[in-house]
């Protein structure tokens, strides 16, 4: 966790999931990308498969109506 995070806004009807991850994710998965996992198990065996050397956490949130 830093004091200073990255955070993106988008209206609900746009996405039905909220994904919050470690930066060893984001360093090797790109904001569009991640789009395309349906759980969160699935990116972080992504992330590993991509070589991360960062740690490794996430939590993907369905919010489907």
């Amino acid at each position: 966790v830093i004091c200073d995070p990255f955070i993106t806004f988008v209206p609900l009807s746009v996405c039905d999931k909220i994904i919050l991850a470690s930066d060893g994710i984001w360093d090797v998965i790109n904001d569009n990308d991640i789009c395309n996992f349906n759980n969160a198990k699935d990116i972080v065996d992504e992330a590993i498969k991509r070589g991360s050397t960062d740690n490794i956490t996430c939590i993907c949130l369905n919010i489907k109506k």
